[in-house]
């Protein structure tokens, strides 16, 4: 059975991610479209004026709760055309790039990048030493030559994802 969450203005939406609208006395689904980004979305109108909405984030404000008022909604298995409720997940902008460079939708190799000091056997020995617990981001800049930020990128897989 289809669940229906009301969102406004004579919009709902359904818990198999479609939008309805009740405008004029009449139910209409409405055609979602793909965005250039990848995402789904449709239009809704509000005095008269049509706004692009995704529907992940329709989704999110319709199901989810968001006790802590995060702003993005992130989609658990990288698929942004997965809107199910079981794959959505309220976030901060933080929380839903590092969950981009740990899943591998965002990564950046620099081995072959000009001015570049480290190579893969590098990075993989400054993951191996933080993960002992014994260095420090400012003893491995040090270690390796490189700024502590860029410690902090390895480690954290925003740069050489691997």
């Amino acid at each position: 059975m289809v669940i229906w969450e009301a969102l406004w203005d004579d919009y709902l939406i359904s818990d198999d991610c479609q939008v309805k609208s009740l405008k004029f006395g009449k139910e209409r689904i409405l055609k979602s479209d793909i965005d250039t980004r990848g995402y789904k979305y449709v239009v809704l109108y509000k005095n008269g004026k049509g706004k692009h909405y995704t529907i992940h984030r329709l989704m999110a404000i319709a199901f989810i709760p968001n006790p802590d008022n995060k702003r993005c909604v992130n989609h658990k298995d990288g698929n942004k055309l997965n809107n199910l409720i079981d794959n959505l997940e309220w976030c901060t902008h933080s929380e839903n790039n590092k969950h981009a460079f740990t899943i591998g939708l965002k990564c950046q190799k620099l081995e072959n990048a000009p001015n570049v000091k480290l190579c893969e056997a590098d990075v993989a020995r400054i993951r191996h030493l933080h993960k002992t617990g014994k260095y420090f981001h400012r003893e491995l800049a040090v270690m390796f030559d490189v700024q502590r930020t860029v410690i902090t990128n390895i480690v954290n897989y925003k740069t050489w994802c691997f």
